[in-house]
This record gives C-alpha cells, sequence and structure tokens, in this order.
C-alpha cells in the first residue's frame, strides 16, 4: 500500500513541475512579446 502511495507522489510531483514549467516559459514569452511591441 505504501509503495503505490508514494509512486502516486511522486506523479503529483513530476506533473506539477512540468505544469510550472509551461508556466514560467509562457510567462516568459509572454513578456519577450511585450517587450519586442
Amino acid at each position: 500500500m505504501k509503495s503505490s502511495i508514494n509512486a502516486l507522489f511522486i506523479v503529483l510531483n513530476g506533473m506539477l513541475r512540468s505544469y510550472i514549467n509551461v508556466t514560467k516559459t509562457r510567462t516568459f514569452v509572454c513578456y519577450l512579446g511585450v517587450s519586442l511591441v
């Protein structure tokens, strides 16, 4: 039981990390777009 909870936590952590990366990238792209205008 503990191993499945651990695996779930790892998956959630990975999803959260990729979501943060996407958000950072989007913010960076928007910032670049505003700077160029």
